[in-house]
């Protein structure tokens, strides 16, 4: 019986080791932390994930779009970002061209926090003019962490 009670005492601290996974600090947990945002038009889907904003720090957003009259990811035209605050100067970001099929990879970096308007701008294949304008609602901006 004795042995019975330590068999199941050395199984739940094994569980409990192999369970605990990895500690981070905060910072770390911020560092990680993705935003996603899914939105439709009448025209396109766009799926969006990316890092938390942060003032003075590049973030490359990965943004899947699907053409929703061929429900085929888009394979062409470029891609533009834009970031509006309330007050200030927007941010402005473009891929020319999907990385893969349907996935554009812009890059943005904001040098103020605060709120902004995420807007993405689908143009059409080989021209500026834009074809369909996907807003994705406000996002925030943060302060960058101090070391």
């Amino acid at each position: 019986m004795a042995s019975r009670h330590f068999a199941c005492l050395l199984t739940v601290c094994l569980l409990s080791v192999g369970c605990g996974g990895s500690r981070s600090s905060d910072g770390d947990k911020a560092d990680q932390q993705t935003i996603s945002v899914t939105r439709w038009t009448d025209r396109t889907e766009l799926f969006v994930e990316f890092p938390v904003l942060v003032v003075g720090k590049e973030t490359p957003f990965a943004a899947h779009l699907t053409d929703l009259k061929t429900f085929k990811p888009v394979s062409d035209g470029a891609l533009t970002v834009s970031l509006t605050p309330q007050q200030g100067k927007e941010v402005v970001a473009e891929a020319k061209a999907p990385a893969v099929a349907g996935i554009y990879r812009p890059v943005v970096k904001i040098d103020q926090p605060g709120s902004y308007r995420l807007v993405f701008h689908r143009h059409s294949p080989g021209t500026d003019q834009i074809y369909d304008t996907i807003d994705a609602g406000e996002v925030k901006v943060m302060e960058k962490p101090e070391p």
